[in-house]
């Protein structure tokens, strides 16, 4: 192993976990924190470390010092004589073996020497390629330009989540992950991991416009963009080739419980028990005479027919008047807005099982439910998390469907601002959470059948926590002052990480967890995209160069 001079030497009181170090004079002005070094110990052991800290001293520049009054009057202070070193913090992140680092089980000794390493030994020592597991890269270490973190794909099924306030750069990483899954060698083969993707704010659809380009994305066969009827982009869009498509679903994928959930909470944003009790034995009976959840809704005779067998209920006092009432004034609600206005309930779904076996069969495809205001023009959060509730539902019975056939399938669903569709009501009472229920199941249950969770929100505290519990990998970028002690809760960052959650650059990240295969967190820097983001973007100069009169761009 090729090693420079050495950098700095150990000093008293190290431990298995932190080492202080002295740092050479000619080296004081190269060591740098977050950089990886080599301490060479003396009864030959090669530890690997990170510095977490580093502080400068200076004799004649201690407060309270006898130079005190000097400096007060600017008087000259003979620093040519006096004292000044440097201390640096090393965390200590594995021992170096054969087949990459083990534990640390004895401290280094005083005397030994702390060495910098090249990034072609951090390649090899780290395993960071030769893997016989798919990998993709997702940046560089910070303070290195050429030494790349992969990320284990066989580790997507333990989900992962993507957090940072707006303007951190989170939206970026997401388009960047896209960018790699559309084209992943494994064994020589080059395939894609199928995406669905829940877009809050048109930050995806650069995708969807360059597919419409070229035909292709990658390895992916189709880059599909489903928007609501009344939106701008269908009535603009829908007589292009590969233009949107219309949302509808199908009511059938979900049980007359499910449905009699999502009717009342739809309406009121809670769960009342006596009327989810008697929408549900309603709906259950005509589903014992052959009518279908969709065709309730859908055909007018139908919804009549629910009508007649609530008031029967109430006649004879199997339901209260006033449960009556509500359910009723519940059901027209919901008809009024999925079926007339929006027009989501349909004999003929866009969003069906058949879907989910197109997309993630032979030929994977990416998947943009545009919830921007060009895509979901005036519509309301209920409306946009019923179908977040109806795409989860779907999703996870047809993966458990698979798995019970002995078929599998691999699905990755990103949701943006993953706060509104699985809330912590403690922390953030949204009001509805249609969603969140679903969410959860797949967090908690998706992993087995290879339906993988992608949480991305700019406040990690209002997700729902039993969901945020199962998501084992994360990718954290400058975060509120207000979440840095609810991130670390949720991940176990060294000190020097911890002091930078507040002020990391654009594009910068913290990688921890499963998928990170190193086993410590590592910040990284995003590379740049190859499909630059400009969906959603304006030009404050622009803008006011045309209100000036000035010649615009």
């Amino acid at each position: 192993m090729w090693m420079t001079a050495p950098l700095a030497v150990v000093l008293s009181k190290a431990t298995t976990a932190r080492v202080i170090c002295q740092v050479y004079a000619e080296h004081e002005h190269e060591i740098a924190e977050g950089r990886l070094y080599l301490i060479k110990t003396r009864d030959n052991r090669d530890v690997l470390c990170r510095v977490d800290k580093i502080t400068p001293y200076e004799e004649f520049y201690e407060p309270g010092d006898a130079w005190s009054e000097a400096r007060r009057k600017r008087a000259p202070i003979p620093v040519d004589v006096s004292r000044k070193y440097m201390i640096a913090e090393l965390e200590l992140l594995g021992q170096i073996g054969t087949r990459g680092l083990h534990e640390v089980t004895k401290p280094p000794t005083p005397g030994d020497e702390v060495f910098e390493i090249s990034s072609e030994d951090l390649d090899k020592i780290l395993g960071l390629s030769g893997s016989d597991t798919p990998l993709m890269h997702i940046g560089t270490f910070f303070g290195y330009s050429d030494l790349r973190l992969p990320l284990d794909l066989e580790a997507l099924p333990m989900h992962m989540a993507i957090i940072g306030v707006t303007g951190s750069g989170k939206s970026y990483t997401a388009g960047f992950l896209i960018e790699r899954l559309k084209e992943v060698e494994v064994d020589g083969y080059k395939s894609a991991v199928p995406v669905m993707i829940i877009d809050a704010n048109g930050d995806y659809l650069d995708f969807w416009n360059e597919y419409r380009r070229k035909g292709r994305l990658g390895c992916y066969d189709k880059v599909l963009r489903f928007v609501f009827k009344e939106s701008s982009a269908y009535k603009y869009f829908r007589y292009i080739k590969n233009g949107v498509i219309p949302i509808k679903v199908d009511l059938d994928a979900f049980t007359p419980r499910e449905i009699a959930e999502l009717v009342i909470t739809y309406y009121s944003g809670s769960l009342n028990e006596l009327q989810v009790s008697g929408l549900e034995a309603a709906l259950t009976e005509l589903k014992l005479e052959d009518y279908g959840l969709n065709e309730i809704f859908v055909d007018d005779r139908a919804f009549d027919a629910l009508h007649y067998r609530l008031q029967e209920a109430k006649d004879q006092k199997r339901i209260h008047p006033q449960t009556y009432s509500a359910i009723c004034r519940a059901l027209d609600k919901f008809r009024e807005e999925l079926l007339e206005k929006y027009e989501v309930i349909s004999m003929e779904p866009t969003l069906s099982e058949e879907l989910i076996d197109d997309i993630t069969g032979k030929s994977p495809s990416l998947v943009i439910i545009d919830f921007s205001a060009d895509g979901a023009t005036g519509v309301p959060l209920r409306l946009k998390q019923f179908v977040v509730s109806y795409l989860t539902k779907l999703s996870y019975d047809k993966f458990v469907s698979y798995k019970i056939n002995g078929e599998n399938r691999l699905l990755l669903l990103m949701i943006e601002e993953a706060q509104n569709y699985c809330p912590n009501l403690q922390a953030y009472p949204v009001g509805y959470s249609l969603a969140r229920e679903n969410v959860a199941l797949i967090a908690t249950q998706g992993r087995k059948f290879g339906l993988c969770l992608c949480l991305i929100s700019q406040r990690p505290a209002f997700i729902d926590p039993i969901a945020l519990s199962m998501v084992n990998t994360f990718i954290i970028h400058r975060v509120a002052a207000s979440d840095v002690s609810f991130v670390k809760k949720i991940a176990s960052l060294p000190e020097w990480i911890e002091r930078k959650l507040t002020s990391l650059a654009v594009g910068r990240a913290v990688v921890v967890g499963q998928m990170n295969r190193l086993g410590f967190p590592v910040l990284v820097d995003i590379p740049k995209r190859e499909i630059e983001p400009k969906m959603g973007k304006i030009s404050v100069r622009d803008i006011l160069q045309k209100m000036s009169g000035g010649p615009e761009k």
